[in-house]
């Protein structure tokens, strides 16, 4: 009921930002009923509440979607980490794909021109092939797969070297220091300095 437009096209307009599409949203509204609630989980809402409502029910929620969110990162986090994607439960052939993938992308995680097209030729595959079985065996983007690499072996550099932030984002394929921690921000919920220092890592030089 805003003077432009409504909360669910806002709702819609934020899920389908990519750079907005992971941030939730919670409902807070006068319009009561089934419809309005199913069109509001429909435009992407993570939580409906109808009025009235008490504070403490909101702060339950919004702690939980944050605790998930958390879950969720750290899945994610260990879904790329460099031994992910085990080959015991892949066929032999489905192994070495995904085996070659990964090569290529360690071979070229440095070279922030990595993109879909070099794994295609390194495969040596037609590109409807490559994304349909690259789809079925991983079930991510391929770019989308490549960043979590990149945030993924970035993390583990944090962890385990001196190396500073500059020369982990160069390490990983980011040639604007800035634009890799916004990036590692967004991945990880903290900037690249703060996961150092959460972790007790060695000091930034």
């Amino acid at each position: 009921m805003m003077s432009e437009t409504d909360g669910y096209e806002l709702c819609r307009k934020i899920k389908n930002n990519a750079m907005t599409s992971r941030l939730p949203v919670i409902f807070i509204t006068a319009m009561n009923g089934h419809d309005s609630m199913s069109r509001g989980y429909r435009s992407g809402a993570d939580l409906f509440l109808q009025k009235p409502f008490d504070i403490p029910t909101l702060l339950s929620a919004v702690k939980n979607i944050l605790y998930s969110r958390m879950q969720l990162r750290e899945q994610y986090r260990q879904l790329f980490s460099i031994d992910s994607i085990s080959g015991s439960f892949l066929s032999n052939t489905d192994e070495e794909f995904v085996r070659k993938v990964n090569q290529c992308i360690a071979e070229n995680i440095s070279n922030d021109a990595l993109n879909a097209q070099m794994l295609i030729d390194y495969m040596c595959m037609g590109r409807a092939s490559f994304y349909k079985k690259f789809k079925r065996l991983i079930g991510l983007g391929v770019m989308e797969y490549v960043s979590g690499k990149r945030m993924a072996i970035a993390a583990d550099l944090l962890k385990n070297t001196c190396l500073t932030v500059s020369e982990i984002s160069f390490k990983v394929g980011y040639s604007d220091t800035n634009y890799f921690s916004t990036s590692f921000k967004k991945q990880f919920g903290q900037t690249p300095s703060r996961y150092r220092k959460n972790l007790s890592a060695c000091p930034l030089r």
